[in-house]
């Protein structure tokens, strides 16, 4: 028997790396299996913990299809590029898999959050320190792809008027992944030091800054 497809619970679009969390791996065989084959994953950190050896697999409906489940999970601290391998599962005349690489059979563990490694306006320009009313635009740099929309909140200024906060906007991406802006207007009536937040951005992993 030939492994034909190896195949993952998560990640689903657009998303492209599993976080923490439950992930069960199905194996398609291209033929009845009546002894069931094992699993080993490896790769990642030296920490090891996501790694397995050779667990068995469980049956599911078809005799075609085995399963395994992750338990407790995937862990954090143990990123990176993992290797599954599936053997041991016999035909009915006791032929056992073959062990060649099968299509699927590697994925990505990401548990760590993004983070923003910068944060930069349009205005003021030196010698200037302070922004006057004007178009205004604030530049996020993170520090690796991020394909879900960071949010951006601004606070401050006076305490009888809000007519510059903004309150979990969702910014525009640019030409680079990693890099997402918010075009703001300031307007008059509201002077004062603002506050800046950026959350909620997701990377490939769907790990949230």
């Amino acid at each position: 028997p030939i492994v034909q497809l190896i195949e993952y619970s998560r990640p689903a679009s657009p998303f492209g790396a599993v976080n923490a969390g439950p992930l069960t791996i199905t194996a398609t065989f291209n033929k009845d299996l009546v002894a069931g084959p094992s699993i080993a994953i490896s790769g990642g950190a030296a920490d090891g913990s996501n790694d397995r050896t050779n667990l068995a697999m469980t049956a599911s409906s078809s005799p075609r299809k085995w399963t395994f489940t992750y338990l407790p999970g995937i862990l954090p601290n143990d990123d990176g590029t993992f290797t599954v391998s599936v053997s041991g599962g016999k035909d009915s005349a006791g032929n056992s898999n073959s062990t060649a690489a099968a299509p699927g059979n590697q994925f990505v563990i990401d548990t760590t959050p993004p983070s923003v490694s910068l944060l930069a306006l349009s205005r003021p320009v030196s010698p200037l320190s302070k922004v006057r009313s004007g178009p205004l635009t604030f530049t996020a740099t993170f520090n690796e792809t991020i394909v879900v929309a960071p949010r951006i909140s601004i606070s401050g200024g006076s305490t009888s008027a809000s007519v510059n906060d903004v309150s979990s906007a969702a910014m525009f991406p640019t030409t680079d992944p990693k890099v997402w802006q918010y075009p703001h207007t300031i307007g008059a009536g509201d002077d004062g030091t603002f506050t800046v937040g950026i959350a909620n951005g997701q990377d490939t992993g769907s790990n949230a800054n």
